[in-house]
């Protein structure tokens, strides 16, 4: 160990980020013809930043 005081690792912060984030949104669920499919929006926040909308598709088998 170096430095002689126990801890053998150091770090230091050079851009402190707001631990909390934050989603929201919303989507749709259906079943057709044996398959499954979703399509949903949704919004974040980033260090009081709103981020987004994202889309997400998805198409599946139902089970």
């Amino acid at each position: 160990m170096r430095g002689g005081n126990g801890n053998g690792f150091t770090a230091t912060v050079v851009n402190f980020r707001n631990p909390l984030l934050i989603g929201y949104g919303f989507g749709m669920r259906t079943t057709l013809l044996g398959f499954y499919g979703k399509a949903d929006v949704a919004w974040g926040q980033e260090d009081y930043v709103q981020k987004g909308p994202k889309f997400y598709f998805t198409l599946g088998y139902d089970f």
